[in-house]
């Protein structure tokens, strides 16, 4: 299933836009980040990638097992590393 980020604002002119509808057995799965823009850069201006941390989250929430288990393993690594730093002062 496809799937991508819009931010909240620009969420209803894209789905008029597009003409899409819901339906029951869907092919697109939209996040809409309602806190924080995960795409933005340090000036806010959303012109960098999405971090790991974003995307290993991201993994949490699919249908299939070995995505989950990818997300879990690599938000593991990214908790592990940080508690080193923490530790090291």
């Amino acid at each position: 299933m496809a799937e991508f980020y819009v931010a909240e604002a620009h969420w209803p002119d894209l789905y008029r836009a597009l003409a899409l509808s819901e339906g029951r057995e869907p092919n697109l799965r939209v996040h809409l980040p309602r806190e924080v823009w995960p795409f933005a850069d340090e000036d806010n201006r959303g012109r960098v990638g999405v971090g790991d941390a974003v995307l290993a989250a991201g993994l949490l929430e699919s249908a299939e097992p070995r995505a989950v288990a990818a997300g879990a393993d690599r938000l593991g690594d990214l908790l592990a590393r940080w508690h080193d730093r923490r530790a090291r002062g």
